[in-house]
């Protein structure tokens, strides 16, 4: 997956437009009482990063055996990733909203690239000559 082509999952998404993104996975146009191959399919290795096994044997005995519905799929993928990112996304909206402790977060970080910065620079002028 690439961002730069567009069929990436957004994981901070909101219900709406995540459901949207999962929906709009490509798949083929094969009819659902027909075999399927799980291994090749886009839809079917996002389910192993999420699926619980039991749930997944399920999910590729439809595909194997006919009666894979994709659209059910799709959603019960969209359920899977919604729920897994839930706490983080929580999460993400309690910092946004707190906006001074993110000012202070980043300026600490800064503070620490700038000294390792200004260590590494130290080191590469005396390896150099060039110290003062």
């Amino acid at each position: 997956m690439s961002k730069s082509y567009n069929n990436t999952i957004p994981i901070f998404l909101d219900d709406k437009p995540l459901r949207k993104v999962v929906m709009s996975i490509k798949t083929d146009s094969t009819p659902v009482e027909e075999p399927k191959n799980p291994d090749t399919c886009n839809l079917f290795a996002l389910l192993r990063l999420f699926m619980p096994p039991g749930r997944l044997a399920e999910i590729r005995d439809l595909y194997v055996n006919g009666g894979a519905a994709y659209g059910h799929i799709k959603q019960e993928l969209f359920e899977l990733i919604r729920d897994y990112y839930s706490g983080a996304r929580e999460k993400k909206k309690e910092l946004l909203a707190d906006q001074g402790f993110l000012r202070d977060v980043l300026a600490r970080g800064a503070d620490k690239a700038r000294q390792k910065a200004t260590d590494t620079l130290d080191l590469v002028r005396d390896r150099v000559g060039l110290r003062y």
